[in-house]
């Protein structure tokens, strides 16, 4: 479909003004391009963290030239064309807006090419998603996407995503995205690149079970298993932990939770929750918060699903969202052999049933005393109220078959109770008055908040009325009924009482009621009753002294007691109408008094308690640190005496019991010699060589100095100096038997060093000494020629500064899981007249060569001039990686690039075949400078087809301060164009020069125009035929001898004679 706008009506239903916040939402957005482009190779790669360049490269259908000046437009796409398409979709992207956002915050530059163009085609847009420039350039079929200098116009979004922590949360999380992609696109092949380093790779994989196993690898899998399901609407594949896992921390990571519906990696919290919680069910864990590996992949239609909810569509909304859940619950439910949801919940219902009834109000009952309040607060006490109500009509029942039960000696003061029960009513009334709670409010009028329920039990017993303390005054539950909560045998007594009456006494129908009748004065009955109710009032409002407020208790208090003292004999109820009226009667700053008393009083009842449990805890800590310190010091005492005896048996084997004066040592008094300290052993003498103490053996000193004529038993300390001195002075014959004669006793820190002494046999020979015997732990003596040697040289090319053996460690030291495997170098060498290229790798006896090319072998294929500059050693780069794979039989799989243009390429191996030749850059001592030979070599053998790491920072054309990569310029570089340029400024500028400069080229008809045509002529013949041909040369002739042969005596004397003869003749001429 091609690119097109939107109308209004689905712009307006979809659009979400799509904004760019990070490295993050670039790079998914290029992805999700790439991937709905049909590519099956993407490749992404961060320069600086992406702050600098995110390229994404794919090779998927590219972009037409029709399309091109719509791709960056707002509300342009060719995924759907109109709001109903949705119900079809198919693609990740629908909206038209990820490349218009991001060409508003960055410098986008698109290079694509299709299956029908000849050539590739490199478009720049400018800020508003416009098409500024065109130019042809190379590109195989697909797109690649730049993106530079993100937030450049934004400085506070810049700073936050070159924030180092920043940045690296981001890599972190690009890592997770490639997982979700590689996981949901198997067949797509992913390479992300983080400066130049290989963050995460993915190869093409048939389906999705071995693209997890890739990315998960064998030990999390090897603990999981997969579930499928499929129906008509619904397909579900699902990996989940095995039942076998005993460890659940092996199979327990916060980030590894997967979630696909429709080939898209998506966030579903009550999806997640649900899975998550069932796995652990499962495993018996109560905490929710550990988080298991499992992977949940959803197929629906497209139209049972809705992807426009969020701008990254990361979320979305299912049609039907109970279906799919309770699929999923199901069979992982099944899996794990787990009851239903409909089970737990019967047995909730069952168990809940024998404690709670459903409450229906009864014909009679008004419903606007069971209706709920509307006030917050009044809605609080209802309910407390109607729970309370329940407990209160249970109670009787549950207590009803224990009433008689009680022993006879109980009951024995029933009649008093039947004859006082005017004191016992009273008291059950005012057990149901509670205590006022003088709220915040000054008004004296009254509201009903009575208690129903109690005012029925109050009536029924002394048909008494229910008195209204006010507002201020609201009831507090909990008080009426403490006689219920506080004291088991209280409520039976109670009970019992309450259904004792006075007709059931006068009839005699009370069981267990012993004989006689207590008579007592009204006045001892008044008082007792007076006593009885203080006491009971007290211990009803005594247990929940914590649940009431303090100022109720000072008014009821202070009230009470003036109300008694002025009517002794007025009862409960009265008391209670009192307390009322004297209430409404105070003013607000009378009310205002008793709660400023009450907060006071809280007040230092709290900091009491504060203080009280400061104390106890002081105490206890007191005593847990007597505990611990006693404990301590006997743990402390056992250790000393095991290292003293440890101490004591290594003293006993190891050490020889010795005084030493460590100031005589320093300062070197009372002692006659130089060297000598004193006597251990007869055979052991102490002795400072080189500001250190050593043991001397003086057995193996005699021996190696080959002395006879000296008693060891005899010998003094004058004798064993003379013996040292003379040691010392052989000093090219001490390292043979050092170790047999000294033994190193002390050494003394940096802060005490003994005294001077000349050491006249040079720092060398004191490095080597302090290297070998006192810095090294173990050190393997190898006798070798340099050991018996005064001087230890270096190896002979790093005399000669052939070799760097630093860098040639790292070059050819093998890793241990490739044991014995040729690790194989590019070795690159340039002289004045020839470029050196050579595939090698070592061994112990030395480097061999694989193969090799040189620039001199370069005439043969049209380049008889300049085969030492840059585009010579791309060639001879090149020649040798096709003569190479020809020998290995690999040239037809890796051909390599055929089109050179100077970007950055690297060798792909196949996934059914032999893996690609890998070999790294060796370039000796040669500088790797920006647009070095050697990397021009080097180039020409990656883009032959060998696999070589390597980056674009040292090619021609890369820009150090910009930090970007100009593959133009490497191109002219490849193919003599530098060359060219120079020739046609020398020629404008100085002739004589530049006659002089290229002669050779002058001489040969070479201008500056043909040098591009010759070398492209010279990569065709290469490749056509990379062999080296043997040269087969003729035997030289055997040359003419010039000196005279020997002759023979006879020959000798006459040739003397002769001489003899001719001298004589001519003495004889003369004289005439």
């Amino acid at each position: 479909m091609p690119i097109s706008a939107l109308d209004v009506r689905t712009v307006k239903l979809i659009t979400t003004t799509q904004i760019i916040t990070s490295v993050y939402a670039v790079v998914k957005e290029l992805i999700e391009n790439a991937i709905d482009a049909n590519a099956d190779s993407i490749e992404i790669n961060l320069v600086d963290n992406g702050t600098s360049l995110i390229e994404v490269k794919d090779n998927g259908c590219g972009i037409s030239k029709e399309d091109a000046p719509y791709m960056g437009l707002p509300s342009h796409t060719s995924k759907i064309s109109n709001f109903e398409d949705l119900d079809t979709l198919q693609t990740f992207g629908f909206r038209g807006e990820a490349l218009s956002a991001v060409c508003a915050v960055a410098e986008v530059v698109i290079i694509t090419k299709t299956k029908e163009d000849n050539v590739g085609t490199s478009y720049t847009m400018n800020h508003d998603g416009q098409v500024v420039n065109c130019e042809p350039c190379h590109r195989s079929t697909g797109t690649t996407v730049q993106v530079r200098h993100l937030f450049k116009q934004v400085p506070v979004r810049r700073q936050i995503i070159t924030n180092t922590r920043k940045a690296n949360q981001t890599i972190k999380l690009l890592e997770t995205l490639m997982q979700c992609f590689g996981i949901c696109k198997p067949n797509v092949r992913i390479q992300f690149r983080t400066n130049n380093n290989v963050t995460f790779t993915k190869p093409s994989l048939n389906n999705i079970k071995e693209a997890v196993n890739h990315i998960l690898g064998r030990k999390i899998m090897s603990n999981m298993e997969w579930i499928e399901f499929k129906d008509a609407e619904l397909t579900l594949q699902l990996m989940l932990p095995s039942k076998k896992v005993q460890d659940l921390s092996e199979i327990s990571h916060s980030n590894l939770h997967y979630i696909f519906v429709n080939n898209r990696p998506i966030k579903h919290k009550d999806l997640e929750k649900l899975v998550n919680g069932l796995i652990l069910e499962h495993f018996e864990q109560e905490s929710c918060r550990k988080k298991v590996v499992f992977l949940v992949y959803i197929t629906l239609r497209p139209m049972d699903i809705d992807v426009n909810l969020e701008p990254n569509k990361d979320a979305i909304f299912f049609k039907d969202q109970n279906k799919v859940l309770n699929a999923v619950d199901k069979y992982i439910r099944k899996f794990y052999g787990l009851k239903s949801a409909e089970v737990t919940e019967q047995n909730v219902s069952l168990n809940t049933s024998a404690c709670y009834e459903d409450y229906t109000p009864s014909a009679n009952e008004n419903v606007t005393d069971t209706e709920w309040p509307a006030c917050k607060r009044r809605k609080i006490h209802a309910q407390e109220r109607v729970i309370r109500e329940d407990i209160v009509k249970e109670k009787p029942i549950l207590n009803n078959d224990n009433v008689y039960e009680k022993p006879q000696d109980e009951q024995q003061n029933d009649n008093q109770i039947c004859d006082q029960k005017h004191y016992r009513d009273t008291l059950a009334v005012t057990s149901h008055i509670q205590p006022p709670n003088l709220s915040d409010s000054d008004s004296n009028d009254t509201v009903p908040t009575t208690n129903d329920e109690m005012a029925e039990d109050g009536l029924t017993l002394s048909q008494l009325p229910v008195v209204d303390l006010g507002e201020d005054f609201d009831f507090i539950e909990e008080i009426g009924n403490c006689n219920i909560s506080v004291n088991k045998n209280e409520d039976k007594t109670d009970i019992q009482e309450k259904q004792v009456t006075l007709e059931a006494w006068s009839k005699g129908h009370v069981t267990g009621l012993k004989g006689g009748t207590v008579i007592k004065s009204d006045i001892a009955i008044e008082r007792q009753s007076d006593d009885n109710l203080n006491n009971k009032i007290d211990e009803i409002i005594e247990p929940d002294r914590t649940h009431v407020d303090h100022k109720n208790l000072k008014f009821l208090k202070h009230v009470r007691s003036q109300v008694a003292k002025e009517n002794p004999t007025l009862t409960a109820a009265q008391t209670a109408r009192k307390i009322t009226d004297f209430w409404k009667q105070l003013s607000s700053e009378e009310r205002g008094y008793y709660r400023d008393i009450a907060r006071e009083e809280e007040k230092e009842h709290q900091s009491q308690e504060k203080a009280e449990k400061r104390a106890s805890i002081r105490v206890d800590a007191n005593k847990d640190s007597e505990k611990n310190k006693s404990r301590l010091l006997q743990l402390f005492e056992k250790m000393k005496n095991t290292r003293n005896e440890r101490k004591e048996k290594l003293n006993l084997r190891t050490m020889v019991p010795w005084i030493i004066d460590r100031t005589k040592i320093i300062t070197r008094s009372g002692f006659d010699s130089d060297h000598v300290i004193g006597r251990l052993t007869p055979n052991l003498w102490v002795a400072t060589i080189c500001e250190q103490i050593w043991i001397v053996d003086i057995t193996g000193l005699m021996k190696g100095l080959k002395v006879t004529d000296i008693d060891t038993d005899k010998i003094d300390a004058k004798r064993i100096e003379f013996l040292l001195k003379q040691c010392i002075a052989i000093v090219a014959e001490l390292p043979f038997y050092y170790h047999s004669i000294f033994h190193r006793f002390y050494r003394p820190p940096s802060s005490l060093i003994f005294p001077q002494r000349s050491f006249p046999y040079g720092p060398s020979w004191r490095l080597r000494f302090s290297r070998n015997f006192n810095t090294m732990g173990f050190v393997k003596v190898v006798k070798n020629k340099q050991y018996f040697k005064r001087y230890q040289v270096k190896f002979k090319r790093r005399r000669e500064g052939k070799t760097d053996y630093y860098a040639r460690k790292r070059l050819t030291i093998q890793d241990k899981n490739k044991y014995n495997t040729p690790k194989y170098r590019l070795i690159v060498r340039l002289s004045n007249k020839d470029i050196t290229c050579q595939v090698a790798y070592s061994r112990i006896e030395g480097d061999r060569i694989v193969c090799a090319a040189y620039s001199h072998e370069l005439p043969k294929y049209g380049i008889k001039v300049g085969l030492t500059n840059y585009a010579s050693a791309y060639c001879t780069g090149l020649l040798l990686a096709r003569r190479l794979l020809k020998k290995l039989g690999l040239d037809t799989l890796y051909v390599g690039t055929t089109d050179v243009t100077g970007d950055e390429y690297n060798v792909e191996e196949l996934d059914d075949g032999p893996g690609a030749f890998r070999c790294y850059l060796d370039t000796g001592l040669m500088r790797t400078t920006t647009g070095a030979r050697v990397f021009g070599a080097m180039k020409g053998a990656v883009d032959g087809g060998l696999n070589i790491p390597h980056s674009t920072k040292r090619f021609p054309g890369y820009d150090g301060e910009s930090k970007t990569f100009n593959a133009d310029v490497h191109r002219q570089h490849i193919f003599g164009q530098h060359v060219a340029n120079y020739m046609r400024l020398l020629e404008e500028e100085d002739d004589e020069a530049f006659k002089r400069q290229f002669s050779q080229y002058i001489k040969l008809g070479i201008s500056a125009n043909d040098i591009e045509n010759i070398y492209k002529k010279a990569h065709e013949a290469i490749r056509a035929n990379p062999e080296h041909t043997k040269v087969t040369r003729e035997k030289p002739p055997i040359k003419k001898r010039w000196n005279r042969a020997k002759l023979s005596l006879s020959e000798r004397k006459n040739r003397v004679a002769q001489k003899k003869a001719s001298f004589l003749k001519t003495l004889e001429e003369a004289e005439v």
